[in-house]
């Protein structure tokens, strides 16, 4: 266990002085006005967005792909969570390195994953 979670009753400890609670409200606030989908929907190239399945914040629910642009595309990597880079790397470099590579990526992909 982490020496700043109290082993007592499993709390964070934060160490007085500490920036760390004021930057997360700061950066969580701006999270709350940040809506990416008029931009997503705007986009004409190729997307290519990667999801940890286990991720709590980050699920097919909360992603947005264009109604229109048939070249953006979502994929969700089983056993990964909000970092599906460092949780499975194999298979998420594999995916970006057939993402760049492929002119129509979109008809193989999900045949990598399985």
């Amino acid at each position: 266990i982490p020496s700043s979670i109290n082993q007592e009753n499993g709390t964070p400890h934060v160490t007085p002085g500490s920036t760390s609670i004021p930057r997360l409200r700061i950066g969580l606030a701006q999270l709350l006005d940040f809506d990416a989908r008029p931009a997503v929907e705007k986009y004409v190239n190729r997307l290519l967005i990667l999801y940890g399945t286990a991720s709590r914040l980050v699920n097919h629910h909360s992603i947005t792909l264009s109604h229109t642009n048939t070249q953006q595309m979502c994929i969700g990597l089983a056993a990964s969570g909000m970092r599906p880079l460092i949780d499975n790397p194999t298979l998420t470099l594999k995916l970006i390195a057939h993402f760049l590579h492929s002119p129509n990526a979109n008809d193989k992909m999900t045949s990598i994953t399985k």
